[in-house]
């Protein structure tokens, strides 16, 4: 029970959520900025499935990432 409710705990896990969701909402609206092979995936989802299919393949990508890799994109990206 403490261990969540520390704040510093509360301070990352609000700093992941943060960096995760503007991670998101760039990468639905900006598709060029994804990795060719994810771009190539997400535009075959997208006419396949509509906004769903795009913003699963952009979720996927984003849940790959380790939390380092995702900072640094966070920092290039936003």
């Amino acid at each position: 029970k403490n261990l969540y409710q520390h704040e510093r705990v509360q301070e990352m896990s609000s700093r992941a959520n943060l960096v995760t969701t503007e991670l998101f909402h760039h990468y639905l609206n900006n598709i060029d900025s994804l990795p060719i092979d994810h771009k190539e995936k997400a535009i075959v989802k997208e006419r396949v499935h509509g906004e769903a299919g795009l913003a699963r393949v952009v979720a996927d990508y984003i849940a790959g990432m380790t939390d380092r890799y995702a900072e640094q994109a966070h920092q290039r990206i936003i």
